[in-house]
């Protein structure tokens, strides 16, 4: 959660004080203006503060952040630049040294050392900041935030969240498709290894960096549009020398007629992240697999 509050513009510190006794919060005016005082393009060098040019220089530190994705079964895995952007879609440093960190609302945020009064902590957990907003930032469009983690950490985090490539379901079956599962016979229905792994990615700039993980916690199994499936970990594997009338402990089904149906797997992974000395959550990533399963009356297989 968090919470925004008006402050003055330059000697704002005067304006500020008037406005506390009505706990101001036009936040939308706010962010209004501070797109109407956004420069066309961004400030070339010689401007003092916020003197890096992000279009012409697109490659500077500043301008970027690096999001790292670990390869996969021994692969190389990616590196990547990713470009900070005002809300206009203008390339912008990501960190401007005495103002702080870029947020979603075009403002760069450091810690607030004064808190607007009136203003009561709206969660148990972050602390108040000051924006100054547009780039170059513009000292006299300033606003209260409440960021319940750091900026810096949570914009690493946002882009370490979005780089997160987690597997796709990969599906087992005993008897092993594409061959005919059988009514009445229990059917195993598994995930491969490689699909219940962890994944991780990184984003960083110049003295931080923030990694989030994806972590598999539910497997759910569709046999076919009639059956849900909620299995414990994605599934027992049928090993040869097991009864092939013995049912699969977790994650198994029992098809009753024959016909062609549709397998889906859908994995559900819990999202965290660390860094910046920093801990946060991220909302809960899902992917899914399907594949076709034919289903054949005992009788009919044909046996040599």
């Amino acid at each position: 959660m968090e919470g925004d509050h008006v402050c003055g513009p330059r000697g704002g510190d005067v304006l500020s004080r008037r406005a506390r006794g009505s706990a101001v919060t036009l936040i939308s005016v706010i962010v209004a203006a501070a797109a109407a005082l956004l420069p066309a393009s961004p400030a070339t060098a010689g401007d003092g503060v916020g003197s890096v040019d992000c279009i012409q220089d697109p490659s500077n530190p500043a301008c970027n952040i690096e999001v790292s994705t670990p390869g996969n079964d021994g692969t190389n895995g990616t590196t990547t630049g990713v470009a900070c952007h005002d809300p206009s879609g203008h390339p912008v440093p990501c960190y401007v040294d005495g103002f702080g960190w870029l947020a979603d609302d075009g403002c760069y945020y450091r810690p607030a050392t004064e808190i607007p009064a009136g203003a009561d902590s709206p969660a148990p957990k972050g602390h108040w900041y000051v924006g100054t907003c547009g780039y170059p930032p513009n000292e006299d469009v300033t606003k209260y935030r409440w960021f319940e983690n750091p900026p810096g950490a949570a914009l690493l985090a946002q882009h370490a969240v979005k780089a997160l490539r987690p597997a796709r379901p990969v599906i087992r079956t005993n008897p092993a498709l594409p061959a005919a599962q059988l009514v009445h016979l229990p059917s195993w229905i598994w995930l491969d290894r490689s699909s219940w792994t962890p994944r991780t990615a990184t984003a960083s700039v110049p003295g931080m960096s923030v990694t989030a993980t994806a972590t598999p916690i539910k497997l759910e199994i569709q046999p076919d549009h009639e059956h849900t499936i909620r299995c414990s970990g994605p599934g027992s594997p049928w090993t040869r020398g097991m009864n092939p009338a013995r049912s699969s402990p977790d994650c198994g089904h029992t098809y009753t007629r024959a016909g062609t149906f549709t397998l889906t797997a859908t994995i559900t992974w819990a999202v965290t992240w660390a860094g910046g000395g920093e801990t946060g959550t991220a909302p809960a990533l899902t992917t899914t697999a399907s594949v076709p399963v034919r289903v054949m009356e005992s009788q009919a297989v044909v046996t040599r």
